[in-house]
């Protein structure tokens, strides 16, 4: 990087506002400051990496074909760690000051914002930057890892549901953090301090009825159905009509429900109704299983790991790279209980790899292949009244195939990195089997 003058510090400004941008750029040049503008990502980044900059004022709103707003703040953190970036975005964006802080911003102004705060703001941190002073980076409440191409996907929806008022649906596989991802929208949406009502399925009918009567909302900014897929026919039933009254209320509560996909996969049969699903679908939002998330893991592992106790553990690199090498059926839930167990069971400061293996044999001795393979079964085999018919129309045979192929085949499809020769090779299956198998479980479509 080339120096620059101290008497003339160089901030940065990317904005899609041309207007705003400009007169923006006139009063921090009033300042005494050197100033640039752009409206595009890419040209913010040139600069970055050619010149020594004072600060950056970035739009996270901004989008590119290669990179958004929060990429591209990411990247400046990389490129010049000590470079501060203050962060813009629109209206009542909570969540984007959340991730502005995530990702390394010093600040965060929505719009509208005031000019004379964003310039006080400006000369506090450029003034900090020149006295050597390490400039502090917020941290969230509730950090979302998305280092992972599957999360990245998933964090834009996420931040627009949060900011909607429309109802949201949340699946995924169980342990995959859909009832975390439900509480982030309430939090950052409708505010930290705002009412919430979980409803769970044993007391689904009478918590219904509840609201049905107002006197459980009083009135409650956002209801979350949780485990939507144990909620009987009655409940669901019930759960159309009061969202139905809901709608055309006054002050209509904001709905999210969660259910665990896997459920609905494994046991072959439609676990929420139609109706229930086209009211809540409006948004919908799948969380990917950790299998689709290894990039995530060795952060997610030291977040949980500070959070067991005031001392907390470290992993070595062949620790890091054994969990991400791990299969995690049980996901994020899973590896969070894993690490409690070796925080717990394991007295040194650094966990390396022999002490996880450790770890892990103890907990496949106690809970052993074979058992849960037994207890799924044994699941199928006293299904409760009502279900009974959808097994006997299939048979148990083909009922428990249901249950523990589809896993087997998408675990099997990620570890050969979606290659269905290999896959069908190591399964010892033909390959026109292999796809005609993946085709009925929905893991690929039909070109």
């Amino acid at each position: 990087m080339t120096g620059k003058s101290a008497a003339q510090p160089l901030i940065l400004i990317a904005s899609r506002d041309g207007d705003g941008r400009a007169s923006l750029s006139r009063a921090i040049s009033n300042l005494g400051y050197k100033v640039r503008g752009t409206d595009a990502l890419s040209t913010l980044l040139s600069w970055v990496k050619k010149d020594t900059t004072a600060l950056v004022v970035l739009d996270v709103d901004l989008y590119e074909p290669s990179r958004n707003g929060f990429d591209t703040l990411q990247d400046i953190r990389k490129i010049d760690p000590a470079c501060p970036v203050i962060a813009l975005g629109g209206e009542n964006t909570v969540l984007s000051s959340l991730l502005s802080a995530r990702f390394g911003a010093v600040d965060f102004f929505a719009r509208p914002y005031s000019v004379p705060s964003l310039l006080e703001t400006i000369v506090n941190h450029v003034s900090k930057q020149s006295s050597g002073r390490k400039i502090k980076t917020p941290s969230p409440a509730m950090p979302l890892i998305d280092h992972s191409k599957s999360m990245k996907s998933v964090l834009p929806l996420i931040s627009k549901a949060a900011r909607s008022s429309f109802p949201a649906l949340i699946f995924g596989e169980v342990g995959t953090g859909k009832y975390l991802v439900a509480n982030i929208m309430h939090k950052f949406g409708a505010g930290e301090d705002a009412k919430v009502i979980t409803v769970m399925p044993s007391q689904a009918m009478t918590q219904i009825r509840k609201l049905q009567d107002e006197t459980l909302t009083q009135k409650a900014q956002t209801v979350i159905f949780r485990r939507l897929h144990h909620f009987c026919a009655e409940s669901q039933s019930a759960l159309c009509d009061w969202m139905d009254e809901n709608e055309h209320s006054n002050n209509p509560s904001r709905v999210i429900a969660t259910f665990d996909q896997s459920a609905c996969a494994t046991s072959g049969e439609q676990k929420i109704s139609p109706e229930l699903l086209g009211r809540l679908q409006v948004l919908s939002i799948k969380m990917p299983a950790l299998r689709h998330r290894r990039a995530d893991i060795a952060e997610l592992a030291s977040e949980f790991l500070e959070g067991f106790s005031s001392q907390p553990k470290t992993l070595s690199d062949c620790a890091v790279k054994m969990l991400e090498n791990l299969p995690w059926p049980g996901n994020v839930r899973q590896l969070k209980s894993f690490l409690a167990a070796a925080s717990t069971q394991i007295s040194a400061p650094v966990l390396d790899e022999a002490h996880l293996q450790k770890v892990l044999l103890s907990s496949q001795d106690n809970s052993p292949t074979h058992a849960k393979l037994d207890a799924i079964i044994q699941q199928i085999i006293t299904e409760p009244p009502g279900k009974t018919e959808a097994v006997a129309a299939r048979g148990i045979y083909r009922t428990v195939i249901l249950a523990v192929e589809r896993p087997l085949f998408e675990l099997v499809l990620e570890q050969e990195n979606d290659n269905q020769l290999a896959t069908a090779k190591r399964l010892g299956i033909n390959r026109n089997t292999l796809r005609k198998k993946l085709l009925e479980h929905g893991l690929i479509t039909r070109k």
